[in-house]
């Protein structure tokens, strides 16, 4: 009866290095594409892809203002459950429910804490960014749509980590200042 030959360590290591290089390389491609169509999809952009935004995540914050504690956190937190929802339809299949559910988790946690309505931002502007660049848009017939949400979202979550407070209370809290006679 004939025994298997012996191999040695180092072909077995050589052959599992030349099944992977391939693999390497072609992950080297895919970083390629991924920052050609970054590029691509960042150049698209104009000024105001990026200051209308910042605007709307300020009207926003206003208009929140508006409301008194608790109405304010409640709120927040229908919001940020219903943006968790935007995409259900979005292309990215059943990680589009996984991500719903997270959002909502963030959602009801944030009925009681501001920092889990901010987590939900921030979890909803990664999820609008991929849609960018996936070409799918929260808003069919704007093509920037994603990205701009994913400007405006880190703005409401800043605000939400700082508790969320009614920029009126800023207004009213401006010291004036005095002229002594």
């Amino acid at each position: 009866m004939a025994s298997a030959p012996v191999r040695e360590p180092l072909a077995d290591l050589s052959d599992k290095l030349y099944k992977i290089l391939p693999l390497l390389d072609s992950s080297r491609k895919d970083a390629m594409l991924f920052t050609e169509l970054l590029m691509q999809r960042l150049e698209a952009l104009s000024l105001m892809n990026w200051i209308a935004p910042i605007l709307i995540g300020l009207l926003y914050i206003t208009l929140s203002s508006l409301f008194k504690e608790p109405a304010r956190q409640k709120f927040n937190a229908v919001m940020i459950a219903g943006a968790g929802a935007a995409y259900l339809s979005g292309g990215f299949g059943v990680w589009e429910f996984a991500f719903a559910a997270v959002v909502t988790t963030c959602a009801y946690y944030g009925l009681q804490d501001y920092r889990f309505i901010g987590a939900g931002w921030l979890l909803h502007t990664c999820w609008d960014f991929a849609h960018y660049l996936y070409g799918n848009p929260i808003v069919p017939f704007a093509a920037t749509s994603s990205f701009g949400c994913a400007i405006c979202d880190p703005i409401i979550a800043v605000w939400c980590f700082m508790g969320a407070p009614s920029v009126f209370g800023w207004l009213r809290r401006t010291p004036v200042l005095t002229t002594r006679p």
